[in-house]
C-alpha cells in the first residue's frame, strides 16, 4: 500500500468516526431535548437538581468543580431554579456581614 492510499484510508476513517460522532451528539441532543420539555428543566439545570439530592447541600464553588462548570454559570443555574422554587440559596456564617 502506498503513503497516498494510507493517507486516503486514515482520511476515510476520520470521516467515518466524525459522521458516527455526530451521530451520537445529534441522537444525543434529542433526548436532552425531550427530558427539558417532559420536565420543564435543562439538562443543566437536572444535572444540578440530580448533584444537590447526593450532596444536599453544597457551595457553588463545589457545583461548579462536580459539574466543570464556571461558577457564574452554576450561579445563573440555581437562580433560575430558585426562581422556581426548586431550591433555596442560602449565605453561610460569616457570608454578606
Amino acid at each position: 500500500m502506498g503513503a497516498a492510499e494510507s493517507q486516503d484510508d486514515r482520511r476515510d476513517e476520520v470521516d467515518q468516526v466524525l459522521d458516527n460522532l455526530r451521530r451520537v451528539v445529534s441522537v444525543l441532543y434529542g433526548h436532552a431535548r425531550r427530558a427539558e420539555l417532559l420536565a420543564r428543566l435543562t439538562l443543566a439545570q437536572a444535572w444540578l437538581i440530580k448533584t444537590l439530592s447526593r450532596e444536599k447541600t453544597a457551595k457553588v464553588s463545589d457545583l461548579a468543580r462536580t459539574m466543570h462548570l464556571s461558577p457564574s454559570a452554576v450561579v445563573r443555574i440555581v437562580g433560575r431554579l430558585e426562581d422556581r422554587g426548586l431550591v433555596v440559596r442560602t449565605l453561610e456564617k460569616g457570608e454578606g456581614s
